[in-house]
């Protein structure tokens, strides 16, 4: 009885099944690398549109190439320790 009303109260107990299963079976340095991953992948993405729009456009000032760099290493790094 003690237990029916414990579940009762439970917030747990009025989810649908497939929201008390985790989303995911990672373990917590798996999950950080996956995370790693997406990021760069995103990064990547990003530095991609950039450089596309760059040379389409005719777009540019002093720093473009630098930053450019730096998210093109970022996003190496990041797919990187994904792996």
């Amino acid at each position: 009885m003690k237990n029916e009303i414990i579940d009762a109260l439970n917030i747990r107990a009025f989810r649908p099944a497939f929201c008390r299963k985790p989303l995911h079976n990672f373990t917590r340095g798996e999950f950080a690398m996956q995370v790693n991953k997406n990021l760069g992948m995103l990064l990547l993405g990003i530095w991609l549109v950039l450089t596309g729009l760059i040379q389409l456009l005719n777009f540019g000032f002093s720093g473009l190439y630098v930053i450019m760099a730096l998210l093109a290493i970022a996003a190496g790094v990041l797919i990187g320790l994904g792996k």
